[in-house]
């Protein structure tokens, strides 16, 4: 997993709901992983560093980066939230909500 961080002035406080919007639990990491293998032979995502520079490797950056965009994009689904979403609340709470309420009505 790759994580960028954003270096900014301002001293907000970021929101925890929009830091991470992609729910990785849900992921196709096989489909992701074979869509990567694919486009290495891609003309717009080949590795063609010839020279050792820092602009040179900052488009072989630029190029890294946005196919790795495309392919989240396509394989790993965005979080749904609303103005009542709990960014902390899991799958695994849900299933121990659901049995704590069955047992509840007996």
């Amino acid at each position: 997993m790759i994580f960028f961080s954003i270096i900014r002035e301002s001293a907000l406080v970021e929101n925890p709901i929009y830091t991470c919007q992609y729910n990785f639990d849900k992921a196709d990491w096989k489909k992701l992983n074979e869509s990567i293998l694919s486009e290495q032979d891609n003309k717009e995502f080949r590795w063609s560093l010839t020279e050792l520079s820092e602009e040179s490797l900052e488009l072989e950056v630029l190029k890294l980066q946005k196919l790795i965009i495309k392919l989240v994009e396509l394989y790993i689904p965005k979080k749904k939230y609303s103005e009542r979403s709990k960014p902390w609340w899991s799958d695994k709470l849900k299933e121990l909500r659901k049995e704590m309420t069955k047992y509840r009505r007996k």
